[in-house]
């Protein structure tokens, strides 16, 4: 059993490590890159999906359980991350940051859950 716990420990570090650097103030005089940001929104919470689409996969189980959930996971925390800048000063929460966050993670994690499956075959 303790084997399953240490499955979750990369993806629950890699959210702790987005959440620490998304409530940080953002510097000042940075330039203003809206596509390139969402890009890497996208890339980053495609990384988590990734994650806990690994940390999911039990023998056993179907593609979809381990999908959904790991979308469902990325993208929620997307959107937590996001209302919580609304609180931090020089940062604000975007409704596109979130989309970008959560069709990331949903991308990610059926990208890796599939490969895994591909593999497994």
């Amino acid at each position: 059993m303790k084997k399953r716990y240490t499955a979750y420990l990369p993806a629950t570090a890699y959210m702790a490590v987005i959440l620490v650097l998304s409530i940080r103030p953002a510097p000042q005089g940075l330039p203003d890159l809206w596509e390139i940001d969402k890009l890497y929104h996208f890339i980053s919470y495609a990384i988590m999906g990734c994650l806990w689409a690994r940390a999911l996969d039990v023998k056993g189980r179907g593609i979809n359980s381990i999908i959904i959930p790991a979308a469902l996971i990325s993208a929620v925390f997307g959107a937590f991350v996001e209302v919580c800048q609304a609180f931090v000063p020089m940062r604000e929460a975007s409704v596109l940051d979130a989309l970008a966050n959560g069709l990331g993670g949903t991308v990610g994690a059926f990208v890796c859950a599939r490969v895994r499956l591909r593999r497994l075959s």
